[in-house]
């Protein structure tokens, strides 16, 4: 039975290399450039306070 070891290369990272980069535009300029992204978000808010009622 052959068995293949694999080795896996894990460096520490630097504070440089960050996992969440700010964005370079607002939260407002972004949903102004998606009104798609925005009516969904409304959406799915009315379907929660529904919900919510209920």
């Amino acid at each position: 039975m052959a068995t293949a070891s694999k080795t896996l290369n894990v460096q520490a990272m630097s504070p440089d290399h960050a996992l969440y980069a700010p964005p370079k535009k607002s939260v407002s300029r972004l949903l102004k450039a998606n009104p798609f992204v925005l009516g969904l978000a409304c959406f799915a808010s009315l379907g929660g306070f529904l919900f919510g009622y209920d």
